[in-house]
């Protein structure tokens, strides 16, 4: 895409939900979680941005966080729609 055209589609993302599945794309490579200042590192955000995504992803069942490993995991909501495309 070039010039305005490129500009358009910018405008048409949803920031928040670009982040948050940036989040989940890297939890996917991750089965034993990572810690928030792995993610906050790896998705480019600050500490307090990753929470509050985490946060609300956390409050609809796609991420949990072990608290005793202090580590975020995909959720199983992230799972069921997974298994939605696959079956």
């Amino acid at each position: 895409m070039h010039g305005s055209s490129q500009n358009e589609a910018r405008l048409d993302r949803v920031q928040s939900l670009t982040r948050a599945f940036g989040i989940l794309d890297v939890l996917v490579e991750q089965p034993n979680g990572l810690n928030l200042t792995e993610i906050s590192r790896i998705v480019g955000l600050p500490r307090s941005t990753s929470h509050r995504l985490l946060s609300t992803l956390n409050s609809l069942a796609y991420v949990e966080f072990d608290m005793a490993t202090t580590r975020w995991l995909l959720g199983r909501q992230a799972y069921k729609l997974g298994r939605a495309f696959v079956a």
